[in-house]
């Protein structure tokens, strides 16, 4: 019980100092919009209906947020999904889009957001392209269908046999 107590008391170090910086630092830069004291924070987390310095309500803020990244996937998936699968079947396919589509692989899909927004600026339709989502998709449907052939067709083979 003595282990548990100094192990659950030298765990809590941590968190009890960043609080404790944290509430430093928002008195020293007596902005809140800056730097927010922990205390306002936790109650607009407890009470998440009230508006946010004019943006709306935290619920309404994750849910528009949410159903943009529902929305974002779904778009990709309904363009990269029929894509993959089609350079999946057919090597004339995935010849022609793969030198293109393998210029995109080294960026990480995080680092295509602020791209995006650059280049779209903040609209939601900006929100909704799906590019890392996309490449991601496209990059792996064609092997998971040249895998999927390759190990189903000896399976197939030995149960036609049956």
């Amino acid at each position: 019980m003595k282990k548990f107590a100094i192990k659950t008391g030298f765990s809590l170090i941590l968190p009890f100092s960043v609080l404790l910086m944290w509430g430093l630092l928002a008195n020293n830069v007596a902005n809140p919009m800056i730097l927010p004291s922990s205390t306002d924070v936790l109650k607009q987390f407890l009470a998440p209906e009230e508006s946010l310095i004019g943006l709306g309500s935290l619920m309404t803020n994750i849910a528009v947020s949410l159903i943009r990244v529902f929305l974002g996937y779904i778009t990709a998936v309904f363009i990269a999904l029929p894509l993959g699968i089609l350079m999946g079947y057919n090597n004339k396919v995935y010849y022609f889009f793969n030198s293109f589509i393998g210029l995109f692989r080294p960026v990480p899909p995080i680092a295509w957001v602020p791209l995006i927004l650059a280049w779209l600026g903040l609209s939601s339709f900006a929100t909704l392209f799906g590019v890392g989502t996309c490449i991601s998709v496209i990059l792996n449907y064609p092997w998971s269908i040249l895998f999927f052939w390759e190990l189903s067709s000896p399976l197939l083979l030995v149960l036609s046999m049956l």
